[in-house]
Order: structure tokens, then sequence, then C-alpha cells
């Protein structure tokens, strides 16, 4: 009798703790309905964006997920619960392959290291990995830069705040004033709309996309171009001033550049199963 006592016990921790571990991962991820958007600003040719649904997480990536996977901590502001910062746009794309496999998920990307990009037109980037993105797989991935917009302004449940969930800085983001230039653990600011945190401000947030100017043209799923010398960034960081950290502001950075404010956050697509 004690056997088969020891024996449910034991199959109810196990079982138990899966999960939980399943509910935790659910969890940390927000579904971000599809819908349309002007995206930009009247300096950067606002433009009509249509996308589809998507899921993004609801914290930037911290040093102790980063660290679990990869096995080593890039970071210039040290601490577990801390983004991840200083990341190169490269060993973000293999974080996300990697954490997909742990995670029993397909790849989104496949990485060629050996054959140079030749569209990647950067010539300080001297390892221009050729990388093809999947959309269709159910892996983690980078958003791209407009589904990292909608999402920062709070998708269809928008109130157009200029920072993501407020138009006070202070509210919702770590900024130059309030941080003493030091990121801090994610989470701690109020959220947006959606109940994503820290998309203003704390670390810059690497997107998918080659950086190009806007043309204004309607868009549906937008990716970016097929090349370029810089990929795109988002959100501002501690380091910075307000103004950088309002919705729409853009930034652009080699993928073999670092930078102590930057960091990511993950994203998947919808897959129908």
């Amino acid at each position: 009798m004690k056997n088969y006592l020891l024996i449910f016990i034991l199959f109810f921790v196990i079982t138990t703790n899966s999960y939980s571990t399943e509910i935790s991962k659910v969890d940390q991820f927000i579904l971000v309905d599809g819908g349309t958007f002007q995206m930009g600003d009247e300096s950067s040719k606002k433009h009509s964006v249509t996308l589809d649904s998507f899921y993004i997480s609801k914290y930037e990536l911290t040093q102790k997920e980063w660290s679990d996977i990869m096995g080593y901590n890039p970071s210039v502001f040290k601490g577990d619960k801390n983004p991840v910062d200083n990341i190169i746009f490269y060993e973000a794309i293999e974080f996300c392959n990697k954490k997909s496999l742990m995670d029993g998920l397909e790849e989104v990307y496949t990485i060629d290291k050996e054959n140079k990009d030749q569209k990647n037109l950067h010539n300080s980037d001297d390892l221009k990995w050729s990388i093809i993105c999947n959309w269709n797989a159910n892996g983690y991935r980078l958003p791209t830069e407009a589904e990292w917009e909608f999402a920062a302004r709070g998708g269809n449940k928008t109130k157009n705040y200029k920072f993501s969930g407020s138009d006070t800085i202070n509210n919702v983001g770590w900024y130059i004033e309030n941080s003493n230039k030091v990121t801090k653990p994610t989470g701690k600011k109020k959220p947006n709309e959606l109940g994503l945190y820290d998309m203003s401000g704390n670390v810059w947030e690497r997107c998918w996309d080659w950086y190009e100017l806007f043309s204004g043209l309607p868009a549906i799923n937008p990716k970016g171009p097929e090349g370029g010398y810089s990929k795109v960034y988002r959100g501002g960081g501690a380091g910075y001033q307000k103004d950088f950290h309002a919705t729409t502001v853009r930034g652009e950075l080699p993928g073999i550049r670092k930078n102590q404010n930057m960091g990511m956050r993950l994203a998947k697509s919808k897959v129908n199963p």
C-alpha cells in the first residue's frame, strides 16, 4: 500500500510541475490580436499597416533567461532579473533558435554562418550570417518593427499615449533621469494597455527588420527590406533622454555592433494547428 501511495505522490508532483511549467510559458506571452494602425509619425511618413495576430512576451528578456540558454552573460549592468544587454543581432537570433529547441518548438531561423549575406551592405560587419526566417514556425523569434510598434502602442486597445502605456514616462519607463543610467529588474513600472512591461525604457529592443526610411505607402505584415546597412531597434534605454522612449522613435545599428542599452523581447507567430 505504501508503494502505491509513493507512486501516486511522485506522479502528482511530476505532472503538477510539468503543468506549472507549461502555464508559466504561456503566461509569459500576450496574444496581440491583428488589426490596422497608423505606423510612425509625421516626421517619418505615417502610414497604414495591417498585421495578423501574433504573440509577444510580457517582459524584456532577463539575464538569467539568457544565461540559462547561452551559458554566458554579456551584460554590462549585471542582475539576474535585469534585462540582458550588450547583445549583437546574431546572438539574439541564436538565442531564439536555442530556446525554441529547448522548449520543443520548431526553429524559426535557418542560419548559414559560412556563406556571407550579400544583402548585408555594412563594411564593419565581419559576420554577415545568412539568415532565413520561417514565419510559419511555432518557435521564438524577434518581433518585426511593425509588430513591435503595434504592441507598444497597445494594439487594438490603444489609448494613443506618447509612451507605451502613459503620456508620463515616469509611470512606465526607466530613462536617464530616474534610472541613474542603470537598467532595472523587469516589470517594475506599470504595463501598457496590453499588459506589456518596459516597452518604453530600460533597454532598447532589437527587431528583425533591416532599417529603411518609410515610403508612406500602406503595408500588410511588413518585414522590412531584403537587405541594408543596419538593423532596427526600438523603445529607448536607461541611459537616454525621455523623448527617445516614444513608441514611434526608431534606431538603427549594424548587426555586429554592441550597446550597453541593447536588449531584446521575444515574439511568436500565431500558427494555426
